[in-house]
């Protein structure tokens, strides 16, 4: 959680702007789920996850996209990695990351069907 203090006080100085959303919003993203290849900040999701909830967790993740759309992607990856990092263990042991999918695709779908269509 240090590090994601350091990236928003690191950004205060600077003035707002489309990069600078998308950079913190990163580095957010990057900070609360896990590389499977580097788990360092496993305990960081995990624990962020358990005091939010599922949904909570996945309305957070929701709303870094809502501030910068390009973020989408990124996300889906992530997400992606992990659901093949867990694709082997037990279902009792990968339950919280069914829950966040399902959660995850609820969200999106929600969040489609409210987008205007230019």
């Amino acid at each position: 959680m240090k590090n994601i203090e350091v990236n928003l006080t690191n950004s205060h100085k600077d003035s707002i702007n489309e990069f600078l959303i998308l950079r913190i919003s990163n580095n957010l993203l990057t900070q609360v789920i896990f590389n499977p290849n580097q788990p360092s900040n496993r305990l960081d999701m995990m624990n962020l996850k358990s005091c939010l909830g599922s949904t909570q967790f996945v309305a957070f993740l929701l709303k870094l996209t809502f501030l910068s759309p390009k973020l989408k992607y990124s996300l889906r990856q992530k997400l992606a990695h992990l659901f093949e990092y867990y694709e082997l263990t037990s279902i009792d042991k990968s339950r919280w990351l069914i829950q966040m999918l399902e959660n995850c695709l609820l969200g999106f779908a929600i969040a489609q069907e409210k987008a205007t269509i230019v």
